[in-house]
């Protein structure tokens, strides 16, 4: 008597199905699901753990709190799916419509989604670690709360996304567009994010410490209060970004652009800021204690209330600069551009004894 179709026993039901996966001998070979047509199916707790469901069509379809664990959904069909508390630990995603697909709290540590579409999905505290989503759609979802730390998601499109107050420590989101998505409160430890595109992003409050974020396009971005110590920005761009009240201690910010940029009341102390432009940046209130802006463009900058204490301002363009309310204590401004500057009371020409400076037009208070 030959064994029953998957198609048919499945088609009989969840307790049918489930019931003849515990009946089957442990070295039997898992169902054959490829290319079944389940459009809506009421399947909730079924388990499709390790079965074929490649070239499926499971749209719409009730898999609430399955098991779908080992299992191949290869270029599958699962768009608006409810997988909700679903186990998809070490599913084959490759390729497979999510699009609009609920998958709030799944389990899916080491799946791959590589080149899915799971625009518009509900990610909301789901468990992902280790996954890859190399070259996927993201843009539009929700990953709220969700647990995403060592993440393979380069190239990845996250536009519009939402990941407020998710974990994606360690993730590698290299060349994502991440264009208006919102990173708020987001765990970002060691992410590599070199040639992201964030413009208009906001990481307001994340934690980008000792993230790497080389070329990063950070233009309006909203990084207040965030924490990026130790953290790499060189290249990046964050003209007009907002990074008020934001720890940059010991960050490497060399050949970044800051124009116009707001950084009031930040930390930079320490920071390698060489040949950055800070010009019409708002630098109020700052600590750049001991940092090294050799090189760097602040003309026009606004420094009032700074700390420039053992700073190194060699060849540094501080043209139109008002420094009368700035601690220059120990700070070497040797071949710096001074031009229109305004100095602090009682600063003489030979505390600046390159000949250079001293020909520059001084504004002394």
């Amino acid at each position: 008597m030959l064994p029953p179709s998957p198609i048919i026993v499945i088609m009989q039901g969840v307790a049918a199905w489930n019931h003849w996966r515990r009946m089957q001998a442990p070295d039997t070979e898992a169902p054959q699901l490829r290319e079944a047509l389940l459009i809506r199916a009421e399947l909730p707790r079924v388990n499709l753990s390790q079965v074929d469901g490649c070239i499926s069509n499971f749209s719409g379809a009730n898999l609430f709190q399955a098991n779908l664990s080992q299992a191949s959904f290869y270029t599958a069909n699962l768009s608006q799916a409810k997988l909700d508390w679903a186990r998809l630990t070490g599913v084959d995603m490759r390729e497979a419509n999510l699009r609009d697909a609920s998958l709030i709290r799944v389990d899916g540590q080491h799946t791959n989604f590589a080149m899915a579409d799971l625009h518009g999905s509900n990610l909301r505290e789901a468990i992902l670690t280790d996954s890859n989503f190399c070259k996927a759609s993201l843009a539009g979802v929700d990953g709220c709360m969700a647990q995403m730390s060592q993440c393979n998601l380069s190239h990845t499109d996250l536009q519009n996304s939402l990941f407020y107050t998710a974990d994606l420590q360690q993730a590698n989101l290299r060349q994502a567009k991440l264009t208006s998505a919102d990173f708020r409160e987001a765990n970002l430890t060691q992410a590599i994010l070199e040639d992201i595109n964030a413009c208009h992003t906001s990481f307001a409050r994340a934690i980008l410490d000792r993230a790497i974020l080389t070329g990063a396009l950070l233009a309006d971005a909203n990084l207040t209060m965030a924490n990026l110590k130790l953290t790499i920005l060189n290249k990046a761009n964050l003209s007009n970004a907002q990074v008020q009240n934001a720890v940059l201690t010991e960050a490497s910010l060399v050949g970044a652009t800051l124009c116009q940029a707001q950084l009031q009341n930040s930390n930079m102390a320490q920071t390698d800021c060489r040949n950055t432009l800070f010009s019409e940046a708002n630098l109020e209130n700052v600590n750049l204690q001991g940092a090294d802006l050799s090189g760097a463009n602040l003309s026009k900058a606004a420094l009032q209330g700074g700390c420039l204490k053992d700073a190194k301002l060699k060849h540094t363009n501080l043209s139109h600069v008002d420094l009368r309310h700035t601690d220059l204590t120990g700070a070497d401004l040797s071949h710096a551009i001074l031009a229109g500057t305004q100095l602090p009371k009682g600063y003489e020409p030979t505390q600046y004894p390159v000949s250079e400076t001293e020909s520059c037009n001084r504004q002394v208070a």
